[in-house]
Order: C-alpha cells, then structure tokens, then sequence
C-alpha cells in the first residue's frame, strides 16, 4: 500500500465528516434567511437573530466549502500557458503552487486562530455567541485545506516518479 493511499484511508472519515457539516451548515443558513424572509414580510415580525446566523454560518459554509474544493482541485486556475510546458516541467510547477499555497493558508490560519483566541470574551449582539465561534471557521477551514494541500503534493510527486520511472522503462 503506497503512502498516498493510507493518506486516503486516513482523509475518507475527515471527507465525510466535512461534507456533512457543509450540508448541516448550509441548510441552517437557508432556513435562518427562509425563516427571516416569512416573519418579516408574512408575519410583520421580523426574528433579531437570523440574520446574523446566517452571516456566521455562511463564513463556515465558506471555508468548509473551500477544503472541499481544495481536495477536488475545483480552485480556479489559468492552465493555458502550463499545458504548453513539457510533462516534467507541469508537475514542478504544480509541486511549487501546492507549496504557495501551503504557506498562504498557514498564515491564514495563524492569523485567523490569533483572531478567534482573541475574541473569545466578545458577542455577538443578536445571539450573543462569542465571536471566536465564527472566527473559528479561518483558522479550521485553513487547516483542512493544509492538510488537502499535502495530500495533493504528495500525490503529484508519486505521480511524478511513476512518470521518470515509465521513462526510464522506455529508454532502457
């Protein structure tokens, strides 16, 4: 068994459990701006906190969905001039995007976990949360994306020496 596939093994349960939370999430956002939208124009009674809900959940909505798209490779990215390069020379470049990539989400993160510690003895004004309950959702998602980083540079180097070793295979 490669080392890619134990890392797999090891990613299914976390890949699950992220993509239930992006629904549970996701659904709550929905209901509060559904539920908000009824009371306030159905019921004349607007509810205070719904909004701001919605406004937390969707920051989880956001980072949790983008370690989601991390691991599919769904980021957006300009390949025109990289599939004119030879073979080897795409998968450096991919080896040296997965790396920015890692230091820009470890800053993220470390400035966002500074910002959730921070704010742990402030609330929110309408559901009185402490604001490290959003804030959280940075410093977690970029984690995850940490970690889908390191799985996607390790998969293309075993992919990269499978390519030098078919190579070799050939000239000799």
């Amino acid at each position: 068994m490669s080392v890619l596939q134990r890392i797999e093994n090891l990613l299914k349960p976390l890949d699950a459990i992220v993509r239930l939370l992006l629904i549970i999430c996701f659904l709550g956002m929905v209901s509060a701006v559904f539920a908000q939208v009824f009371y306030r124009y159905v019921l004349k009674s607007p509810i205070p906190w719904a909004e701001e809900l919605a406004r937390f959940l969707f920051a989880w909505v956001t980072f949790l969905g983008a370690s989601v798209a991390a691991k599919q490779k769904a980021h957006t990215g300009v390949e025109l001039f990289i599939s004119f390069l030879p073979k080897t020379l795409q998968r450096i470049v991919a080896l040296a995007t997965y790396l920015i990539c890692m230091v820009f989400v470890m800053l993220v993160g470390g400035y966002g976990f500074l910002l959730a510690a921070n704010t742990t003895t402030q609330h929110s004004p309408a559901l009185h949360l402490p604001m490290s309950i959003p804030y959280a959702a940075v410093p977690l998602g970029s984690l995850l994306m940490l970690v889908y980083f390191i799985y996607l540079f390790i998969e293309e180097l075993e992919n990269m020496q499978r390519d030098i070793n078919q190579e070799e295979a050939l000239q000799g």
